[in-house]
């Protein structure tokens, strides 16, 4: 499961930007990156810490842990991507973090690459 300690650039910054930690397995593309979220309607999305596992939603409504999504979500100089998530945890006044699902090897590589660049 994610947790990530804080759910917005403390800097406003608008480009994507690299984070690492002492706490963190790997890399997370802080972001803020534009996406969708896929269900009876598509809604903009504004997405942050991505990293291979899942990734912030940045949200003031919030959603049920175990709800399944579809997101869509544009990787820096790489097109956009399309995952199924699962939200694994609340962060209140902030959004919810979701975990990845079955994400094909491809998807999994242009989220690595993204993280690196």
């Amino acid at each position: 499961m994610l947790h990530f300690p804080s759910c917005f650039a403390a800097d406003g910054e608008a480009t994507p930007r690299m984070r690492t930690g002492d706490r963190r397995r790997s890399t997370a593309l802080v972001g803020p990156l534009s996406g969708y979220r896929c269900s009876v309607n598509r809604t903009p999305t504004r997405i942050s810490n991505l990293t291979p596992a899942g990734c912030l939603i940045e949200s003031h409504e919030p959603e049920q842990v175990g709800l399944r999504m579809q997101l869509e979500i544009a990787l820096p100089e790489d097109g956009w991507i399309y995952v199924d998530a699962e939200v694994s945890s609340i962060l209140d006044g902030c959004g919810y973090v979701v975990n990845f699902l079955d994400l094909p090897a491809e998807i999994l590589n242009r989220i690595e690459r993204a993280i690196r660049q």
